[in-house]
């Protein structure tokens, strides 16, 4: 980029007057008094962010942060720099983002196979498993918050991040372990080669370990789609379940010590759309109540189910049930009791495990509606923390725009005091400029008076010498008249006496004559 002023081709080498001629260029000239009051040179004006131009800079208006940000973008393109200085995340939330490792597994990978537990190996009779399944309920909702990846918005304040942040790691703790960096697109994640593991049972795993540890390892791995995975309908008959089938409808193994439960399905239990553990409290209720009803179905489910393991025993001796079981094998038993202790037993356990499935629903309950409490404070909270730093930001920008009008006002009326100045200079300098006007006049009108005295003293003296020359001809005229009435009158007189002579000489010549003829 180049310029007929101070711009230079390298955008990093820029003073600040060469920031502020670029401003001008770009129409960005209301800036420039900001820019040169933060110092910023050419290398800062590379490194800006919005959130260092609403914060740093202090622009409240949207139009005019768009502007200069679209102006950055043309300057950085200009320079051959296309990405911004700041990480994606750091462009959404407004503080840089922290350096970790890339994820091994997808980092919006949903949990959708199908968890299969043993009822008797998960529910006993001491409170533990109680506890184990309400810890499982807050793994499972700290899982949940992988299914959906945060939104964020581009003019977040910083502080509400952060306490978004710090709340969604109260949820059983951190959750954004194996996560990709804030506000990153979907479509922008690199593809992982993975291979879906073997559903995991808990009959696989010793009972000392809890539910929670299970759920966390579990929520680790990466697992097929729903889409690939069904769940198996329920028995319309549970009577006519032979051992055979229901060994191959669960995946019971012969060699297991225990006949495995049936299959329960995580997407069946609300995972397979489940919204975040931050989501909407109508949803969080209506997503308990989902969980109760399952678990009421997989009770009534397991009730009707309990016969089928003794005819199991019956028909397959090679399947032992584990001590402290429900039912025991009826070929340990046949020659003590008969077949209604059998049903007697078969009773009991039902009352038994129907007592403790009840147990574990009001605790689940309890510790639902306890949860839906929690949220519901902590949404009120958050609300009016962000009601009162929504206020708290309002009133800095508003502020801040009092300053800036403050600023412009201060700006103007130093602006106008310089107009005014300079207006004053130049009625100086057009006064003084009238006053050299004036005495250039006066020193004109002075010589053309002298010049005009000294023409009229010399047409004077012209005038007196045309008069004393006229003076002069006109004696010279009158004594030429008079010379020639005297030469007139002189050669008149010569005439006459000249005439007179002749007529004297006639008279003397007749006189003569006459005398002649006399004599004669």
């Amino acid at each position: 980029m180049t310029s007929n002023g101070i711009l230079g081709p390298e955008a990093s080498l820029w003073t600040v007057s060469a920031v502020q001629e670029w401003l001008d260029k770009e129409g960005l000239g209301d800036h420039t008094y900001t820019f040169q009051k933060n110092g910023v040179d050419g290398k800062a004006l590379l490194a800006l962010t919005r959130s260092d131009i609403k914060n740093t800079l202090g622009i409240p208006h949207l139009s005019e942060r768009k502007a200069i940000a679209a102006a950055l973008d043309k300057l950085r393109k200009s320079q051959g720099t296309e990405e911004s200085c700041t990480p994606r995340g750091a462009k959404a939330s407004g503080f840089q983002a922290a350096p970790h490792p890339p994820s091994p597994h997808s980092p919006h990978a949903r949990i959708n196979a199908a968890l299969s537990f043993s009822t008797t190996d998960t529910i006993g009779n001491s409170t533990s498993s109680l506890e184990d399944i309400g810890t499982s309920s807050r793994s499972t909702d700290s899982v949940r918050s992988f299914e959906a990846p945060l939104p964020l918005d581009s003019e977040m304040d910083t502080t509400v991040l952060r306490e978004l942040i710090k709340s969604l790691e109260k949820c059983d703790g951190p959750v954004f372990g194996t996560h990709s960096p804030l506000n990153k697109p979907r479509n922008t994640c690199s593809p992982q080669k993975f291979s879906p593991r073997e559903p995991t049972t808990l009959a696989s795993i010793p009972q000392t370990r809890s539910l929670n540890a299970h759920a966390k390892a579990f929520s680790t791995s990466v697992l097929p789609s729903s889409s690939n995975v069904s769940r198996p309908p329920p028995p319309q008959n549970p009577a006519a379940v032979s051992p055979r089938n229901a060994r191959s409808m669960y995946g019971i193994s012969s060699t297991l010590p225990v006949p495995s439960a049936p299959t329960v399905d995580l997407a069946a239990l609300g995972l397979r759309s489940v919204p975040s553990a931050f989501g909407s409290m109508a949803e969080q209720k209506k997503e308990m109540d989902f969980l109760e009803r399952e678990l009421e179905r997989e009770r009534l489910s397991l009730k009707d189910r309990s016969p089928n393991v003794r005819s199991m025993s019956e028909q397959d001796p090679g399947v032992t049930l584990p001590r402290g079981s429900p039912v025991e094998p009826v070929s340990s038993r046949s020659s003590r009791a008969s077949m209604k202790g059998v049903q007697k037993l078969l009773e009991e356990a039902k009352q038994q495990e129907f007592e403790r499935l009840q147990k574990v629903a009001h605790a689940q309950r309890r510790r639902s509606e306890e949860k839906y409490q929690e949220l519901e404070r902590q949404s009120r909270e958050t609300e009016e923390r962000q009601r009162r730093e929504r206020s708290l930001r309002e009133q800095r920008e508003r502020e801040q725009q009092e300053r800036e009008l403050q600023e412009k006002e201060q700006v103007r009326a130093r602006e106008s005091m310089a107009q005014l100045q300079r207006a004053m200079e130049a009625r100086e300098r057009v006064e003084h400029r009238e006053r050299e006007l004036q005495a250039q006049r006066a020193h004109d009108e002075q010589e053309v008076k002298v010049r005009a005295d000294r023409m009229r003293e010399a047409r004077e003296a012209r005038v007196q010498e045309l008069r004393e020359r006229a003076e002069q001809e006109r004696r010279m005229r009158e004594e030429r008249v008079e010379v020639e009435r005297c030469a007139r009158e002189a050669r008149v007189q010569e005439v006459r006496e000249r005439a007179e002579q002749e007529r004297r000489m006639r008279e003397e010549r007749v006189e003569v004559e006459r005398c002649a003829r006399e004599a004669r």
